[in-house]
């Protein structure tokens, strides 16, 4: 399912220019624009949007230490290792799973659910973060 999935996406590579420029630049600038749209957050932004900033970097920072011990305990070779596929960047060859961009995606959004929805809300909320900042 995994390669079916990627080939899916993948088969449109080198096709289109547009869709190749915007990926590689969001593929190489991701990790820059999550810092200075948080940055942007934390000086412009309201207190609750600054809570949501520390939420972000403690949730980034925990996924990405969860993603290096998975790394080394579960490896996944990246599609391009094991197939032949159209690359728009070099990259590599290490483990595919679990996707760096993906945790940082995921990181902002659970940052964002455990500031802006209510207590009202059945979204249950990770508890340690809870008590870190709600004691």
């Amino acid at each position: 399912m995994n390669y079916n999935l990627f080939k899916s996406i993948n088969q449109w590579a080198g096709h289109h220019p547009f869709l190749d420029g915007l990926m590689v630049g969001v593929t190489n600038n991701a990790l820059l624009i999550y810092a200075v749209v948080l940055v942007l957050i934390w000086v412009f932004g309201k207190d609750q949007y600054k809570q949501t900033v520390v939420y972000a970097t403690i949730t980034g920072v925990l996924g990405l230490l969860i993603n290096f011990v998975i790394g080394h305990i579960y490896f996944e070779s990246r599609p391009f290792v094991t197939h032949k596929v159209n690359l728009l960047l070099t990259h590599a060859a290490d483990a595919s799973f679990p996707s760096d961009h993906t945790t940082g995606a995921f990181a902002l959004a659970v940052a964002v659910l455990f500031v802006h929805l209510s207590s009202q809300c059945f979204v249950p909320r990770l508890t340690f973060l809870d008590f870190i900042f709600h004691k």
